[in-house]
């Protein structure tokens, strides 16, 4: 009888232990979002997951990160961005307000100073490009979009929605900050089914994106809305 009454305690003991390793791997599935899709970018796994819209919004004002506007006034076409150690960037407009394929039109935007970067528009003839400028060492670095930053600064996600033209790019990029100040592209997810419309930081490893699905390639020949997560794997 005894022997009894310790092996029914034993198989309780284990049930319990079951349920409670069952109870954390649903938690833990909670946590890591439902996945529905995973892609490899440069080495890098990437989950994706659907969100709803009240997921997306309920960040909306998360994160949020100022870059410095005081305006840097550009002289004859010619815009200079003072540097550390009394050096500067020289930024010349070619070509402007003609037809010429040449042209190019520089505007300041602004300064993100978390990580002492210029934010720089170029105007093509036919394409634009943003270019963040370390305030440190001068160099350039040519981005899809005005970036976001991650709430560590460690991290920036640009994104550029534009299926219908050929010379822009559709898709995301996410880019490191070095410990030297540079920037390195960790992965660009570019697509030919959605545009990402926007993009906001969720947390320091995921982020929140707004997909629009074409009239031109939506089953119901309108432009449809989605809420997806990406985050590293």
């Amino acid at each position: 009888m005894r022997l009894k009454k310790c092996l029914i305690s034993c198989l309780y003991s284990i049930l319990c232990l079951c349920l409670l390793s069952c109870s954390a791997n649903n938690r833990n599935i909670d946590s890591k979002e439902s996945v529905f899709d995973t892609i490899v970018l440069n080495t890098h796994t990437i989950c994706i997951s659907p969100i709803t819209e009240l997921e997306y919004n309920e960040i909306r004002n998360s994160y949020k990160i100022d870059y410095d506007t005081t305006p840097i006034i550009k002289t004859n076409g010619v815009l200079a961005l003072p540097l550390a150690k009394n050096k500067k960037v020289i930024l010349k407009d070619s070509l402007s307000n003609t037809d010429f394929v040449e042209q190019v039109t520089y505007e300041y935007i602004g300064f993100i100073k978390e990580v002492d970067l210029y934010i720089v528009s170029a105007q093509f003839y036919e394409t634009g490009e943003i270019l963040l400028i370390n305030y440190k060492t001068g160099l350039k670095t040519k981005m899809w979009s005005i970036p976001k930053l991650s709430p560590d600064r460690k991290h920036l996600v640009a994104w550029s929605g534009i299926l219908d033209y050929d010379l822009m790019p559709n898709g995301i990029q996410m880019w490191s900050v070095q410990k030297n100040g540079e920037l390195k592209l960790e992965w660009e997810y570019t697509q030919n089914e959605w545009e990402p419309y926007d993009v906001k930081w969720a947390n320091n490893y995921s982020i929140n994106v707004i997909k629009i699905i074409p009239d031109f390639l939506s089953s119901s020949k309108k432009d449809e809305k989605e809420y997806i997560k990406l985050w590293h794997c």
